[in-house]
C-alpha cells in the first residue's frame, strides 16, 4: 500500500494527490457535517426551551426499535463509544449521539412538529421530502457509495430552501446584542434587575425579535498577588468564577436556561497599572420561560451570588482555600523592551472544559455569523473548532 498525504506549498496552497477522491466528495462531507450539526443545535434549542430538562425523555420513533427516549439512545451509544476512548473526543450532549435520520424524525413527528413548524418556510410534507433527500445523500456518503456532483448540489439547494429560518433562529439566540430597555415593565425584568452586588454586575440583552433574553453576569476578577518576575514579564494571581459548577449546583437555573457561555473581554495595562480583568458569564433563556420562572430564578441567583461573594472573601484571606465556584488562576502580562503597554494573556480565566459539564454549558460565547450554516468555526459541545473563522468583513 502507498498512502499519500496532501502537501502545503507556500505559493500554491494545498496540493491534493491524484489518487485522492474527487473534490465533490469533500464538498459533500463539509456540507453534510454542517447541516447535521446545525440540526442538532436547532433541535436542542427548540426542545430545551419548551420542555426544559424533560427534553431528554422525549421519544424518537417509530423505527425498527420502536419508541425510545433520546437519553436512552444516547447513553447506549456513548457506552459503546467509551470502549474506544482513545479515539476522537468525549462529548457530553445526548444530541451528538443521534443520527441525522433520528433528528429528522424528531422534527417531523406528530408530537413535536407544532414546535418546529414556525421555523420552516413551507409545509411539513415538503420539509420531509427535502430533509429526506439530504439524508439519502448523507447515507450514501457515510456508507462509501459513489456520489454524483449533482447529488451535492441537491443537498446545497435543499438546505438553502428549507433551513434559512433555522439559521436565522440560531443566529438570533447567539447574537443577543439589543439591550433590554430600562423602562421595561415586564415582571421578570423588574424582579431581576436589582441583582447586582459588589464586584458582580448583571445586565440584560435580547434578540432582535425579543423572543430570547440573556442576562450577563460580569465579574471583576480581583488580583490577589503580583510577584514581579521581570521588567517585561509579570504574573498576576487572580480569582475567577467557574460556570459549570454554577449550573451543576442549581437545578432551577440549569433547567430554565437554554445555554450558558463565557467571554473574556480584551485586557491591557499601561506602565505600573494593573490590568482590569473581567469575565462575563451569559445565561440565555426563552422569554416565555423567563416570564414563568423569574421568581425561582431570582432566588437561585441570590443564593449563588451570595456564595460567590463569600468564597471570594474566604480565598482573599486564605490563599490556600478553594471554593466551589471561585478558584485562583495565574494571568501573565508581557511587553516589548521599553514599551509602555502590557499585553495580557487571559486564557486561564476561562472555565476548563470537561466531559462532565452540563449540556447547557456551551463554553465560549457562540460566534454565529449571518451565514451560520456555511461559516461557523465551532459548534456547541465540541471541544475544538472545525474550521477557520470566516469573518463577515
Amino acid at each position: 500500500m502507498k498512502w499519500t498525504a496532501a502537501q502545503f506549498e507556500v505559493d500554491k496552497g494545498v496540493r491534493i494527490p491524484d489518487n485522492w477522491l474527487f473534490l465533490h466528495y469533500y464538498d459533500a462531507l463539509s456540507i453534510l457535517f454542517r447541516i447535521e450539526n446545525a440540526l442538532r443545535t436547532f433541535v436542542y434549542v427548540v426542545l430545551k426551551a419548551k420542555h426544559k430538562d424533560d427534553w431528554r425523555a422525549l421519544t424518537i420513533g417509530p423505527d425498527e426499535g420502536g419508541q425510545t427516549a433520546i437519553d436512552a439512545v444516547a447513553k447506549r451509544r456513548a457506552a459503546q463509544d467509551d470502549a474506544f476512548g482513545y479515539l476522537g473526543y468525549t462529548i457530553s450532549s445526548p444530541l451528538m449521539y443521534l443520527t441525522s435520520g433520528e433528528l429528522i424524525r424528531l422534527v417531523l413527528s406528530e408530537a413535536y412538529w407544532p414546535l418546529f413548524a414556525p421555523y420552516f418556510p413551507t409545509t411539513k410534507s415538503i420539509v420531509a421530502t427535502k430533509l429526506e433527500e439530504i439524508g439519502n445523500v448523507r447515507n450514501a456518503l457515510a456508507h462509501f457509495r459513489p456520489l454524483k456532483p449533482d447529488d451535492v448540489e441537491v443537498v446545497r439547494q435543499n438546505a438553502n430552501q428549507v433551513l434559512s429560518r433555522v439559521e436565522e433562529t440560531l443566529v438570533r439566540i447567539a447574537n443577543m446584542f439589543a439591550v433590554v430597555p430600562t423602562n421595561t415593565e415586564e415582571p421578570w425584568y423588574r424582579n431581576l434587575r436589582g441583582l447586582t452586588t459588589h464586584g458582580l454586575h448583571v445586565s440584560f440583552q435580547q434578540s432582535d425579535d425579543e423572543r430570547w433574553v440573556a442576562f450577563t453576569l460580569s465579574y471583576d476578577c480581583p488580583i490577589i498577588s503580583e510577584p514581579d518576575l521581570h521588567p517585561n514579564y509579570r504574573h498576576h494571581r487572580v480569582l475567577i468564577v467557574l460556570t459549570p459548577p454554577i449550573l451543576r449546583a442549581s437545578q432551577v437555573l440549569r433547567e430554565s436556561t437554554v445555554f450558558a457561555s463565557e467571554s473574556i473581554p480584551y485586557a491591557t495595562a499601561v506602565g505600573d497599572e494593573q490590568p482590569r480583568l473581567l469575565k462575563e458569564i451569559q445565561f440565555s433563556f426563552s422569554r416565555e420561560t423567563l416570564s414563568a420562572e423569574h421568581e425561582r430564578i431570582k432566588s437561585e441567583l441570590e443564593r449563588l451570588l451570595a456564595a460567590i461573594t463569600a468564597e471570594k472573601e474566604l480565598i482573599t484571606e486564605d490563599n490556600l482555600a478553594r471554593g466551589e465556584f471561585v478558584r485562583t488562576a495565574w494571568v501573565s502580562s508581557t511587553r516589548a523592551q521599553g514599551a509602555p503597554r502590557w499585553q495580557v494573556d487571559t486564557t486561564s480565566l476561562q472555565s476548563p472544559i470537561s466531559p462532565a459539564d452540563p449540556v447547557e454549558y456551551w463554553a465560549g460565547k457562540p460566534i454565529f455569523t449571518t451565514h451560520f450554516l456555511t461559516d461557523t468555526e465551532s459548534y456547541p459541545w465540541m471541544p475544538v473548532n472545525v474550521s477557520n473563522l470566516s469573518l463577515p468583513f
